[in-house]
């Protein structure tokens, strides 16, 4: 019955944790699993007694299954927030970098408690925090579409030297980043130095554009990338 109360409160789902608290152990909880009276959503993320998730559940699962800390971010929390409709993968913020199937995670070490919320019992980013993250993915699809044609295709949010990157091209060990008005903080400025130093000291090249020049001047940053690939 705990079990159900707690599933209740969760879209459906538990946390292992959730079931240690009740006091199953391992062998109780692969029984459970085995009879068809838990379905393993994730490692460590199970619905009770059906695998029938609803959205909320699939975002919820999604954000328990990359850890303490996590939130659900970008086009989902949009939906949550009743901002827009969204397709696709589900994205979540973390604290520390985990590997989640079907989920894009991003690594945010202190991610501002002010930016965090819960809606529907699930962890999220806020709406004004939504809003922004929002902006920032149609500055990438904008600086996308002025390379058709022109440039191959980067590889879009991938890691490099553990940093995440807006755009990267391996052939030519070319970045470019796209820097909304966030950037402009001094802090944000020195740490995007301090990083820029980093990959430059091992050989890539950085380039850095700010979405104005990526909406008002496409040509100047054509030709800057064009200029800088090797």
């Amino acid at each position: 019955m705990r079990i159900a109360e707690i599933a209740a409160r969760q879209h459906g789902l538990v946390r292992t944790s959730d079931l240690r608290a009740v006091g199953l152990g391992t062998s109780a909880v692969s029984k459970r699993h085995a009879r068809g009276l838990l379905h393993r959503v994730y490692r460590g993320v199970y619905a009770v007694g059906h695998a029938a998730l609803s959205t909320e559940a699939r975002w919820l699962a999604a954000v328990f299954a990359a850890g303490a800390g996590a939130v659900l971010c970008g086009l989902a929390a949009a939906e949550l927030w009743g901002l827009r409709r969204a397709k696709g993968a589900i994205a979540v913020v973390a604290p520390r970098q985990v590997r989640v199937d079907g989920v894009f995670v991003h690594r945010c070490n202190k991610l501002d408690p002010r930016d965090v919320t819960t809606r529907n019992g699930i962890r999220v980013t806020t709406a004004a925090r939504t809003i922004v993250d929002l902006a920032e993915s149609e500055k990438e699809d904008a600086f996308h579409a002025l390379l058709r044609g022109h440039m191959a295709k980067p590889i879009a949010n991938v890691k490099v030297l553990g940093h995440e990157v807006d755009a990267y091209w391996p052939e030519s060990k070319l970045i470019a980043e796209i820097d909304g008005p966030g950037h402009a903080r001094p802090r944000a400025r020195r740490r995007d130095a301090l990083r820029d130093r980093e990959l430059r000291g091992a050989g890539y090249i950085v380039v850095r554009f700010t979405d104005v020049h990526v909406e008002q001047r496409p040509d100047e940053v054509l030709v800057t990338l064009l200029a800088a690939r090797r």
